[in-house]
C-alpha cells in the first residue's frame, strides 16, 4: 500500500478519554485522511453531561445485556453500569407485547448476568405482571 492509503496508527487526545456507554451520546470516525478522529453528537448533550461512544460494535450493541457486558468485561476488563445496561425496567433487546390487550407497553427480559436465571419484568405501561 503506498503511504497514502495507509494512515497509520495514532492516539487521539479527546477519544481516548471518552467513557463508553451500550446508549452513547456521541460517535466517532476517522477523517478521510486518517489523520483526525471527528466526535458527533447523536443525543442532546447539556452542560456537565458526560461525552460517551460505545466501545462496542453495532453488531454488538444489539446483543443482550449480559453478552455486551461479558464483551466488555473480555475486551476491557470492566463491568457496564451505564443507562441502559443498568435499566431497572429490563432489556430492551429482548421485549414482549404485555398480555393485557388494550395496552400499548411492554414487558423486557431482566438478565444482567449470564449466571442469572431470566425474568420477565412488570409491563413498561400497565405495570401487569406475568406470573411463571
Amino acid at each position: 500500500a503506498s503511504e497514502e492509503e495507509y494512515h497509520g496508527k495514532g492516539l487521539f487526545e479527546v477519544a481516548c478519554r471518552m467513557a463508553h456507554s451500550c446508549h452513547p451520546n456521541c460517535v466517532w470516525y476517522r477523517s478521510p485522511n486518517g489523520r483526525s478522529q471527528i466526535i458527533r453528537t447523536i443525543q442532546p448533550i447539556q452542560k456537565g453531561d458526560l461525552m460517551t461512544i460505545s466501545y462496542l460494535s453495532c453488531d454488538m450493541l444489539i446483543m443482550p445485556t449480559f453478552v455486551r457486558r461479558l464483551e466488555l468485561n473480555q475486551a476491557w476488563n470492566f463491568q457496564c453500569f451505564c443507562s441502559r445496561c443498568a435499566s431497572a425496567q429490563g432489556d430492551d433487546t429482548r421485549s414482549f407485547n404485555c398480555a393485557n390487550a388494550s395496552c400499548k407497553g411492554y414487558y423486557l427480559v431482566q438478565q444482567l448476568d449470564l449466571d442469572d436465571h431470566p425474568k420477565m419484568g412488570s409491563c413498561t405501561v400497565c405495570e401487569e405482571e406475568i406470573s411463571p
